[in-house]
């Protein structure tokens, strides 16, 4: 069975496009809102498509450029994908606090084993007396050398 960590996003931006194509269907059927934005406030999360003004999407269905740098935009505040936007960033913040955390226990953890600790009658050495090895092993061979006669003439 595929683990919920796997599936999760999988999941999560099936939702997201589900409800972009809602979006899409409701910037053609509902009323909708004209904002004025600053050139240096347009962030697009989709090139003429979608924009994020402060924690929220808007998508966008015109734009026109308006007096002193502006943009006018016309189209919807998306609060379905907002939310969901959000719903992914937690879950992401979460998924790395978690890993932070065990990699946290296992430098605790390593930094409590004794000097010398056996596992199963193998002894663990500190990397202090460890030697690097120097010596170059050669492995025997699969093909064996089969010494054969000079040709006769």
């Amino acid at each position: 069975m595929i683990s919920a960590p796997v599936i999760f996003p999988f999941l999560l931006q099936s939702r997201q496009r589900s409800i972009q194509h809602q979006m899409k269907e409701r910037l053609e059927e509902s009323i909708l809102h004209t904002i004025t934005v600053a050139e240096h406030d347009l962030r697009w999360v989709k090139e003429g498509k979608e924009i994020a003004l402060g924690n929220k999407l808007f998508d966008v269905k015109t734009i026109a450029s308006g007096s002193n740098g502006n943009f006018i935009l016309t189209g919807l505040f998306d609060d379905e994908e907002t939310m969901l936007l959000n719903q992914m960033k937690k879950k992401q913040q979460e998924e790395e606090s978690n890993g932070n955390k065990q990699l946290t226990q296992l430098f605790h953890l390593l930094q409590v084993l004794p000097d010398n600790w056996q596992v199963d009658g193998l002894t663990l050495l500190p990397a202090a007396d460890v030697q690097p090895v120097t010596d170059i092993c050669i492995l025997p061979s699969p093909v064996q050398n089969i010494p054969t006669p000079p040709p006769q003439a």
